[in-house]
C-alpha cells in the first residue's frame, strides 16, 4: 500500500492510482479478515466511531479535503 501511494505521489498517473485502489482493497480485505477471526463486529465499531458523523468536519458524508485529514492529530 505504502509503495503504491508513494509511486502515485511522485507522478500522479492514472495507472499508479489504479494500483493504489487495488492495494487499498487488499489491505481492507486483510483487516476485515483479522476482525472476523477475532469476532469483531466492524459495522458496530464504525457506527460507534462515527455516531456524530465525521470526527473532523462533522458532516455526513464527509467533506474533508486530504490536507485537512492529514493535519488532524489522532
Amino acid at each position: 500500500m505504502s509503495e503504491a501511494v508513494h509511486n502515485y505521489m511522485g507522478q500522479h498517473q492514472q495507472k499508479q492510482f489504479n494500483e493504489v485502489k487495488i492495494e487499498l482493497a487488499d489491505f481492507v480485505s486483510c483487516i476485515c479478515g483479522v476482525a472476523n477471526s477475532l469476532d469483531i463486529d466492524m459495522a458496530k465499531e464504525f457506527e460507534s466511531m462515527y455516531s456524530n458523523n465525521c470526527h473532523v468536519c462533522h458532516k455526513a458524508p464527509c467533506e474533508c479535503t486530504f490536507s485537512e485529514v492529514v493535519s488532524v492529530k489522532s
